[in-house]
């Protein structure tokens, strides 16, 4: 007969136990509630908390209570914008708005206005339509236009628009459709930046040690001449790392310049992908190979099994729990879990692109992912399967498969999902108020008698301790699953 024990919350820590019964909160905010439009393809909350959404019918502000839409002109402000299909706060507070015909704006939040960022580009790009608007770590914007120009955009204490030209792409695209001709990595005094034929793009700015240093200081280093040799990127911050056409991958100090090549006489292809892991681990996806793990410290590589095989990889990230995930072309999510050289592939059910991948990690709640497709995903990291939260009742009784545009889960924990045709759902996934735990019995003869816990002590490691009253000590970790047990032996 099992013996339990009952655990309380406010001493212990417990874990969520996902399942298609999701234990989880759902507000659904749509035409009735305020929004002006039930067609939403962007969230984002704001420095001050509160929640802006980017709707077919203009932005929204959302404080918690009710919506305030901003569509209509004021007598300061340019035509407000509609069809909305990205918003970024930069970092004075300003919302920069980019709709789905690729126009531009800036909203002042404190005077209400709009600012066609139109006059402000002439300068630096033929064709003005941006295709592309994401934030910089130092909050600044960039902008991919039309003709493939990278900018830098800001304003400044004057609310004036400030542009910078990062790369000036003329002579590298096709004239008849603007496509680049091949991947960027490109240099000015201050950064160091990518811009992806799939439209990837990242500005890193360089160390204060350059600063008396040529413009090309570090890209004259990699740079064998061929203007298409460069097939990768990835960057942490501190060091920016470019794969290339022949299988070499180079590291670089974006603060001193220096430069370090590294060559695998076993990689004999392009590398599609390449990650970086805080433990000094790459992880290298080749064209026609596989993906390898590459250790820096021991320079040892060796071929995992992702169960991929030579499928394309568009996309790797880790977690906060230091597991590798890769993005199939579209086609699948790869969990691959380092330690144990396990892998497990979840294919996507919807096909076709509404929107880009997303992933947010919610530490012990779970991984939240949305799929090109609009597919939005739970990741129950307990059991390492995903829910498919697009056919959670809560959400399926509005509509059967709905589809996502835009997935964000803010600083308090809570999942924004922007529906293509049914508003906004927020979801608040409450902790369980208890974790009931088994302790079996270690000696014979004991089956029938209770266990009687006498303690309970949790270390800073998360290890549970539980000490009875058969002087039996047993060492749990944090989710509940026995490691140790220390009894007493009498001798004879």
């Amino acid at each position: 007969m099992k013996k339990y024990i009952l655990i309380i919350l406010c001493c212990l820590t417990s874990f969520p136990l996902w399942s298609y019964n999701v234990n989880m909160i759902v507000e659904h905010y749509s035409v009735d509630q305020g929004l002006p439009n039930n067609t939403v393809n962007c969230t984002l909350k704001d420095r001050d908390g509160f929640i802006w959404f980017g709707t077919w019918y203009g932005l929204c502000c959302f404080d918690g209570v009710k919506f305030k839409t901003f569509n209509k002109q004021e007598h300061d402000s340019d035509v407000p914008p509609r069809k909305i299909q990205r918003i970024v706060e930069d970092k004075n507070g300003y919302i920069w708005v980019k709709t789905i015909d690729r126009k531009l704006y800036v909203f002042n939040k404190v005077t209400e206005c709009f600012h066609a960022v139109y006059d402000d580009m002439k300068n630096y790009s033929e064709n003005i339509q941006v295709i592309k608007l994401q934030n910089t770590a130092e909050g600044d914007v960039l902008l991919l236009t039309k003709d493939k120009n990278l900018l830098l955009a800001g304003v400044d204490e004057k609310g004036q628009v400030t542009i910078k030209i990062l790369f000036d792409s003329r002579d590298e695209i096709n004239k008849h459709d603007y496509t680049l001709k091949h991947h960027v990595l490109c240099e000015t005094e201050e950064y160091i930046s990518w811009i992806g034929t799939d439209y990837k793009v990242s500005a890193v700015h360089k160390g204060a040690e350059l600063a008396s240093r040529p413009a090309d200081f570090i890209t004259s280093k990699i740079n064998s001449g061929d203007k298409d040799s460069f097939t990768s990127f990835f960057e942490d911050g501190r060091k920016v790392w470019v794969g290339d056409r022949a299988g070499i991958f180079y590291s670089i100090d974006v603060r001193t310049g220096l430069v370090n090549r590294y060559v695998l006489s076993e990689i004999k292809g392009a590398i599609s992908n390449l990650l970086v892991t805080p433990a000094g681990y790459v992880y290298l996806s080749v064209a026609g190979q596989g993906t390898y793990e590459y250790d820096l410290a021991e320079r040892r590589l060796q071929k995992i099994n992702t169960e991929m095989n030579d499928a394309m990889v568009t996309h790797a990230f880790i977690d906060q729990y230091d597991k590798i995930w890769f993005h199939e072309n579209e086609k699948a999510l790869i969990y691959y879990d380092p330690l144990n050289h396990t892998a497990k592939r979840f294919p996507f059910t919807m096909f076709g692109k509404i929107t880009t991948l997303y992933s947010e990690d919610a530490g012990e709640r779970g991984l939240f992912f949305l799929s090109p497709a609009g597919e939005a995903w739970l990741f129950d990291r307990e059991h390492a399967e995903m829910v498919y939260i697009n056919k959670l009742k809560q959400l399926s009784n509005d509509r059967a498969n709905q589809q996502f545009y835009h997935l964000m889960l803010d600083n308090d924990g809570v999942l924004w999902l922007s529906s293509a045709d049914e508003g906004v759902y927020c979801m608040n996934f409450p902790k369980k108020q208890f974790n009931l735990l088994s302790l079996s019995p270690q000696s014979a003869g004991q089956e029938n008698y209770t266990i009687g816990v006498r303690a309970l002590f949790q270390s800073k490691s998360g290890d549970i301790w539980v000490g009875t009253r058969w002087q039996s000590v047993y060492r749990m970790d944090r989710n509940g699953v026995t490691k140790h047990v220390f009894r007493q032996v009498t001798s004879t």
